[in-house]
């Protein structure tokens, strides 16, 4: 199962709770951590998160500073998470817009984590999901490839043995994808919590999982 998820709200927790921005990056940072561990434990084999979308790349330098110092601080946290439970990561989107130390790291956790396919923990970094299919588009005209689903499938970002996410879940009120998996989400099932990213707790979590299985998914049968 492929859960995808838009972790919406850090800033606004932190504004509601008199607390600087990057304090709600930081206890966003936790939750996500909380439910990586209880999604893998749990049977999932598939999770992706929004990290950072291309247009979050227009934020003040002070922010995104913080917020780049944030991820290079978790990511020794996340090495021996993926190795203990044999979990692949992989970055999607525009690397190169990001710091050369922190390329460094992407970089080395993929290498890390490659040989591992059962399970997958897939980031959105420098992510649009409109991007990603100019940039696909362009690929396959670059190599003079013929364009059908099979191929175009293969030039986009996410690994090509990555299902489509079977239920998408974003936090904060907001009722909208926002450039989040476009070519993926056709089919996904979506559910939106009003709480915020920092308050989304794993009961919030177990409940989507709970909806999501009283669903009836027909495909347009």
């Amino acid at each position: 199962m492929h859960i995808a998820i838009v972790p919406d709200g850090n800033r606004r927790w932190a504004d509601a709770k008199g607390k600087k921005s990057w304090e709600g990056h930081a206890e966003g940072v936790k939750r996500a951590f909380e439910i990586i561990q209880y999604a893998f434990k749990s049977g999932i084999k598939q999770l992706t998160f929004y990290a950072f979308s291309l247009y979050n790349f227009d934020r003040t330098e002070k922010e995104k500073t913080e917020l780049f110092e944030l991820m290079m601080k978790n990511h020794k946290l996340l090495l021996p998470l993926a190795k203990q439970q044999k979990i692949r990561i992989v970055f999607a989107g525009r690397r190169d817009d990001f710091p050369d130390n922190m390329i460094a790291i992407m970089n080395k956790l993929e290498k890390d984590t490659a040989n591992y396919t059962n399970k997958s923990l897939i980031f959105l970094a420098g992510y649009d999901g409109r991007d990603e299919l100019i940039r696909a588009a362009q690929k396959l005209v670059d190599a003079g490839e013929p364009v059908d689903e099979h191929s175009f499938r293969a030039a986009l970002d996410l690994p090509a043995d990555l299902p489509d996410p079977h239920l998408i879940i974003r936090t904060s009120g907001e009722h909208r994808l926002s450039g989040f998996l476009t070519w993926y989400a056709g089919y996904s099932e979506l559910y939106f919590s009003e709480k915020m990213w920092p308050e989304f707790t794993l009961s919030e979590f177990q409940g989507a999982l709970a909806e999501y299985k009283n669903r009836k998914r027909r495909f347009g049968k």
